[in-house]
């Protein structure tokens, strides 16, 4: 849903134009109830992942009601940062030989999921700057 609300903001298209502001506030509901009562421990990537791009959006591309709502929760992005621990240096890969298919796949699949950890620390940090 994230990655629909940033597509239908910057499509030229006028029926997907008219979709931004109400994908981008249930987006933002969805978000809410997901964070509602400290749910910070449950976080997943693609959790952190909607809730950038949904700030994002919200400050960049919204009225100004919009922009202090986003304002309001940015903290939420640095303390997910924090409890995924994002910022911190990545973890060395297995050190298993990656000779076969399969070692391979496995080796490939750490090395992709501390990249998506690291890239989202950083664009978490850059927003926050």
């Amino acid at each position: 849903m994230a990655i629909a609300a940033v597509g239908s903001q910057y499509t030229d298209a006028v029926e997907f134009s008219r979709c931004v502001i109400p994908i981008r506030e249930f987006l933002r509901w969805g978000l809410t109830i997901e964070f509602q009562g400290g749910n910070m421990p449950t976080l997943s990537i693609p959790i952190l992942q909607a809730l950038v791009l949904s700030q994002v959006g919200m400050l960049y591309h919204g009225s100004s009601r919009m922009s202090r709502l986003a304002k309001g929760r940015s903290s939420l992005l640095m303390q997910g940062s924090n409890i995924m621990s994002l910022l911190t240096t990545a973890r060395p890969l297995e050190d298993t030989h990656c000779g076969g298919e399969i070692d391979i796949e496995r080796c490939w699949k750490q090395w992709l999921n501390e990249e998506t950890r690291q890239r989202l620390g950083y664009t978490i940090w850059a927003r926050n700057a």
